[in-house]
């Protein structure tokens, strides 16, 4: 009779505690492993990736090197620590005419900025003098002498400080002169004009080179209105006389051209401004 071989049994508690340590060593290696890399990582970004070069482009009034002192990006400093929004915010604020600033990292060790030069483009009178605004509505300049741009009436801006966003009495009437040169610029019309009143909503006004008052009324429709409004200028010659142009009224296709003396023309202007 043949004899019969009887297998040690393993005990099922030893089973599970070889698995138990090849489960925590497999853990132990790839937690390991994952340190490792990412040491492996911060060493690499900290001893390369340096600052060594800087490229300036763009539009602008300053020089590369007044644009490079701005941002505050010092040479041999780690690319990957520079705070690039704290950078443009900060190079924005001490460069009033740079109005956007874009930062690229060209690696290895290139740090390119590209610059967008902010144009005048109205201003108010300040007790101080005059106090010029960009397209973004940005403080620019405070001079003593009228720019060459229009004058913004109404505003409700006082002083400010340059480099900051001028602080307009409210935020409707901000959005409403902002919308309102909006339309302005997309019609070609700002070479021409020398006033934008908005001091009272519902009555707004343009002056066209010293010659035409233009009433706007309410900024309903000011795409229609302006659009009318660049259709007239196109065919009246106000350059020989005063006039008063009303295109306020959307509800017909209509608008009044009235010729005026000067002194009509003047009062005209001050009952835009006392309007109430």
């Amino acid at each position: 009779m043949p004899l019969i071989k009887k297998e040690k049994a393993v005990p099922l508690r030893g089973v599970q505690a070889k698995k138990r340590k090849r489960q925590r060593r497999r853990i132990f290696y790839l937690a390991l492993s994952g340190l490792l890399v990412s040491v492996a990582a911060v060493l690499t970004i900290t001893l390369f990736f340096n600052v060594e070069h800087i490229e300036v482009k763009g539009d602008s009034i300053y020089s590369k090197e007044e644009i490079i002192d701005a941002t505050g990006i010092a040479f041999r400093s780690n690319m990957f620590k520079i705070d690039k929004f704290k950078v443009i915010a900060e190079t924005e604020r001490i460069l009033p005419y740079v109005q956007n600033v874009s930062i690229k990292r060209k690696l290895p060790t290139t740090m390119e900025i590209t610059v967008e030069a902010a144009q005048n483009a109205s201003y108010v009178t300040t007790a101080g003098g005059f106090t010029i605004l960009s397209e973004q509505d940005k403080v620019l300049a405070n001079v003593p002498e009228k720019p060459a741009v229009p004058e913004l009436i109404g505003s409700g801006i006082v002083a400010n400080n340059i480099g900051e966003t001028a602080a307009f009495s409210s935020d409707f009437t901000k959005e409403m002169y902002d919308k309102l040169f909006l339309e302005l610029k997309n019609a070609e019309l700002l070479p021409r004009l020398s006033k934008i009143d908005i001091t009272k909503s519902y009555n707004m006004s343009v002056e066209i080179e010293g010659k035409a008052l233009v009433l706007i009324g309410p900024s309903e429709e000011l795409p229609r209105k302006i659009s009318f409004l660049k259709f007239i200028l196109s065919k009246e010659d106000i350059s020989r006389s005063f006039s008063i142009i009303d295109i306020s009224n959307t509800e017909s296709s209509r608008a009044s051209v009235k010729t005026v003396t000067e002194e009509e023309y003047n009062a005209q202007l001050e009952k835009q401004k006392s309007t109430t």
